[in-house]
């Protein structure tokens, strides 16, 4: 009986010191906003609505981030070891449907192993270097409706059957992307590869990406990035100039068809267009009035050329204005202004109605974090 009592004893002890190891948190935020927008029609009529009506896969969500629940956890392996996972699915707020072309995890989801002195790398459905850039070096971090968050469909957003791998060298951190096609007969239809460099040191960040996507067809878009922040005291300033060449006849194929590119949201080429070259200048600030109030301006400017049908610009200028509740919570405004000139007309990708030149949104909305 003593023998049993205490090989439960040993046993109850170990337990206890595998759950230690290992956590898992549950997390995610909703961010919902009632927006007005005009000229999104080719009468341009305006609409009322909850959510950004425009925004590409993303309608009914706020002006600051999709909303999301997700999991995430890791387990101690000893030595600076660890084995880790993360699961995050996208979800509109203002209905509750699934995002991400209805993907059960469509905003990520990857496992991995992370070592102190090699660095982590993760297998699974990830955002891409280029993205993964944007956050650092946009003044919204990237926003969430499309007249403040195009420039990441330029060059993809996230990517699935994706090795990530990221190191950090003092100040400069690597992040270097191989995701794979999975095409019989060709190893590099629908892959794309790339990486980006971040450098922190003080009050300055610099950094670069270079990132190239195949498609089923072998025709490729490559892109090019330089970010530059400044950290001020009470705000920050910010800087990025892309560069996007894609090859006549590129496209993804279609969400959820499990062939090359399918769910990487996009809008350059996904019908095959003709060569494009785009040129995008983001430049903005933020700046923190009080402990609990932020206002964040920036403008987004992209230099369209196409080798056939014609050149053209798109623009967007915002502004917005956080008040924090707490530290979860808070209420917001949002006003963008969105202009097209050109071919950019007739594509409405930065939330300007088909036929229309312009396009002006204001939103309040409230975003709560868990």
């Amino acid at each position: 009986m003593k023998k049993t009592l205490l090989a439960l004893a040993v046993l109850g002890t170990l337990a206890g010191t595998a759950s230690a190891q290992t956590s898992v948190t549950v997390y995610g935020s909703i961010d919902l906003s009632i927006n007005y927008t005009t000229h999104q029609d080719a009468n341009g009529d305006h609409v009322f609505s909850m959510g950004d009506t425009a925004a590409l896969g993303d309608q009914g969500q706020g002006a600051i981030g999709g909303s999301r629940l997700g999991f995430k956890g890791e387990e101690d392996l000893g030595g600076g070891n660890k084995a880790l996972f993360l699961m995050e699915a996208g979800f509109t707020g203002n209905n509750g449907q699934s995002d991400q072309q209805g993907q059960l995890f469509g905003r990520q989801e990857y496992v991995g192993l992370s070592s102190a002195d090699l660095g982590k790398l993760t297998l699974g459905r990830q955002y891409g270097v280029a993205t993964d850039f944007a956050f650092d070096f946009d003044p919204m971090g990237v926003g969430n409706t499309l007249a403040n968050e195009w420039e990441i469909f330029l060059y993809g957003v996230r990517f699935d059957n994706t090795l990530m791998y990221n190191k950090s060298f003092g100040p400069v951190t690597l992040n270097v992307q191989y995701s794979i096609g999975g095409q019989a007969g060709n190893t590099s239809a629908g892959s794309t590869v790339g990486f980006n460099v971040k450098y922190n040191q003080g009050a300055l960040g610099l950094g670069g990406v270079y990132q190239q996507m195949t498609d089923g067809n072998s025709n490729k878009s490559s892109t090019g990035e330089v970010g530059i922040t400044y950290n001020y005291g009470p705000g920050m300033l910010y800087g990025d100039y892309v560069n996007v060449k894609t090859d006549a006849g590129f496209g993804k194929a279609a969400s959820l068809s499990g062939l090359p590119l399918a769910n990487t949201s996009m809008f350059v080429n996904t019908v095959g267009e003709p060569s494009r070259k785009d040129s995008v200048w983001v430049v903005g600030a933020n700046y923190n009035f009080t402990p609990v109030t932020t206002l964040t301006v920036g403008y987004m400017h992209d230099a369209i050329s196409q080798d056939v049908v014609g050149d053209g610009t798109m623009a967007s200028v915002y502004g917005l204005l956080e008040y924090h509740l707490s530290k979860r919570s808070e209420v917001y405004l949002s006003l963008t202004d969105a202009k097209v000139t050109g071919q950019a007309e007739t594509t409405g990708f930065n939330g300007v109605g088909a036929g229309q030149t312009n396009s002006m949104q204001f939103a309040v909305g409230t975003r709560v974090k868990f």
